[in-house]
């Protein structure tokens, strides 16, 4: 990790300024080269972080068939939506979300645990096993999307 650059502002907590903000470049194994931005007041002790994608190798947008696809695995990036249109439910993942390696099954089962519609659930329970068709598309700006292929 080689840091790049350093300033010192506001903080957005307690109004001093004592805010100290660094960035670092860094290689991520799937992602590739980012800059980390870790900042923290010496103040009052807030902090924040962002990660930024300096290059983008994978895919704007992915669509996998159920069950055709439920095995692949993906990288579900941040800043990614995420859409089943069969069974009207979408997802937007912010910047927070760190990112994950999973299965477009395991995509599914996340956006299961967010639905508060039983019949939905069950919809979702049903294109799992295989008694219900539906696409799960993924669209990401920064182009972060990519098919982890298993090494054989």
């Amino acid at each position: 990790m080689e840091k790049v650059y350093e300033v010192v502002g506001v903080c957005p907590s307690c109004g001093e300024k004592t805010f100290k903000v660094e960035m670092f470049r860094y290689e991520l194994p799937v992602e590739g080269p980012v800059i980390l931005f870790v900042g923290r007041c010496e103040r009052c002790g807030a902090r924040t972080s962002d990660t930024i994608p300096l290059a983008t190798s994978g895919e704007r947008e992915a669509t996998y068939e159920v069950p055709h696809d439920l095995h692949r695995i993906v990288y579900l990036p941040p800043n990614t939506e995420v859409s089943v249109p069969e069974l009207g439910i979408e997802m937007r993942l912010t910047r927070a979300f760190m990112g994950r390696i999973t299965t477009v099954e395991g995509i599914l089962r996340m956006m299961q645990d967010d639905v508060k519609d039983k019949k939905v659930s069950e919809m979702i329970e049903d294109a799992i096993a295989g008694k219900r068709r539906v696409r799960v598309f993924l669209r990401n700006e920064d182009g972060m999307i990519r098919e982890i292929r298993p090494r054989v």
